[in-house]
């Protein structure tokens, strides 16, 4: 079968149709979805470069932040309690009876609890006290705790009026409480990892 010069024009019109489409599906949109893209990421890239004195500049900055809040933050550790559990609760027994021989109040009963709370890494240490004396006394204590170099929370106060015979007696209940930050190095039985 022989093709005339009609239908081989025809032909040729047809494949050069077939290889301009074929072509364009499959090598210049592909190269110009590349160049696309390629193009968005060098000019992110490049907006990122750019910003990245900015970046540096306000680093500097924001150090300077962090070193103000971490100074904040070793002051407030100075009024905290820090160390091993045991150790901290007989500091401060010895703080607290220290200021109740000062002031002169009797204790008639004490006792320690402790709460953990892990998600803060705190220790809270509660000094449960009952006392007897004046209200004099009681203020000298009071202050004593106030002027106290670590922070001592009085949770809990409970006044009494205390024997007839004795004059300007009181019974008080009183709570005490201290904070102790728990150090990461180690675990809440004071033991290290």
């Amino acid at each position: 079968m022989k093709l005339n010069k009609r239908e081989k024009r025809l032909l040729l019109f047809a494949l050069a149709i077939m290889i301009t489409v074929s072509s364009a599906k499959w090598i210049i949109l592909p190269a110009i979805r590349y160049k696309r893209t390629f193009a968005s990421n060098y000019l992110r890239k490049e907006n990122q470069w750019k910003k990245s004195p900015m970046l540096l500049k306000n680093g500097q900055k924001y150090q300077q932040k962090l070193r103000e809040e971490l100074g904040r933050l070793e002051e407030l550790k100075s009024f905290t309690f820090s160390g091993e559990a045991l150790q901290v609760q007989l500091d401060l027994l010895e703080i607290v009876d220290r200021y109740l021989k000062e002031s002169g109040l009797q204790i008639t009963d004490k006792k320690i609890e402790v709460e953990e709370d892990e998600t803060d890494n705190l220790r809270v240490i509660y000094y449960i006290l009952s006392l007897n004396g004046k209200m004099k006394e009681l203020v000298n204590f009071m202050e004593s705790l106030n002027n106290a170099n670590k922070f001592l929370i009085v949770d809990k106060l409970i006044i009494r009026k205390g024997q007839a015979s004795s004059y300007n007696g009181l019974k008080v209940n009183l709570r005490i409480k201290a904070i102790n930050i728990i150090n990461e190095e180690t675990d809440s039985d004071g033991e290290e990892n």
